[in-house]
């Protein structure tokens, strides 16, 4: 889902068609000759370096995200680390950007068995927005009823803001969605609006209704 999106979403705002801008996950490819960025999966790129360990048809990678440390990122990136140099030799280099809101940069920059050489670092400073996290006392086994109360007690008794609940697939996603939409519903702030001013007026209506009723 994420390199899918994330590829249509770079084609809309780069202008780009999705021949360019394709992605290829395990299934599933849009792949083409005039394809320039590709989005895909960690397990497509560990494929690739089998067949190809130098990855000579690319120019740069991206690896976002690299906080979460599965074992697919966790050997790319120590693959990675041999490639670069070597590409390095050859002439023909390769650029490796590896991205993440939340990483500790000292595991990349302090082990010289992974890059022996000092990496730029580069620090994008970006908002930052109070966020409260609460713990339960208890781990239940129905964690999505859970979380559904949880949403629904926050939503009900916090100040307004944004709730962000993690579950395991999409599945559980739309479950979880149509329960909060049921109990929830949207109502937009123009029908709100407008139903206040139809009551207004069907009230002045009858006060009108009254006042004729009581002159006469």
């Amino acid at each position: 889902m994420a390199a899918i999106s994330m590829s249509k979403r770079v084609a809309h705002e780069m202008n780009m068609n999705e021949t360019e801008c394709s992605f290829q996950i395990r299934y599933e490819s849009n792949l083409s000759t005039k394809t320039k960025i590709k989005f895909m999966t960690d397990g497509v790129l560990l494929k690739e370096v089998q067949m190809d360990f130098l990855l000579t048809k690319y120019s740069a990678i991206i690896i976002d995200e690299a906080h979460e440390r599965s074992v697919s990122t966790d050997i790319l990136i120590g693959l990675l680390s041999r490639i670069v140099p070597l590409r390095n030799k050859r002439g023909n280099p390769l650029k490796l950007i590896i991205m993440s809101a939340t990483l500790r940069v000292e595991d990349f920059t302090s082990n010289k068995r992974l890059f022996n050489r000092d990496v730029p670092v580069i620090n994008v400073e970006s908002r930052q927005y109070p966020v409260s996290i609460h713990f339960n006392k208890n781990t239940y086994e129905d964690y999505l009823a859970e979380a559904y109360r949880k949403v629904c007690k926050i939503h009900r008794q916090l100040p307004d803001g944004a709730i962000l609940v993690f579950v395991t697939g999409q599945q559980e996603v739309h479950v979880l969605c149509a329960k909060l939409r049921k109990t929830f519903p949207f109502r937009p702030a123009f029908e709100s609006s407008s139903s206040s001013i139809v009551n207004k007026s069907e009230e002045e209506k009858k006060k009108k209704e009254n006042n004729f009723v009581q002159v006469n």
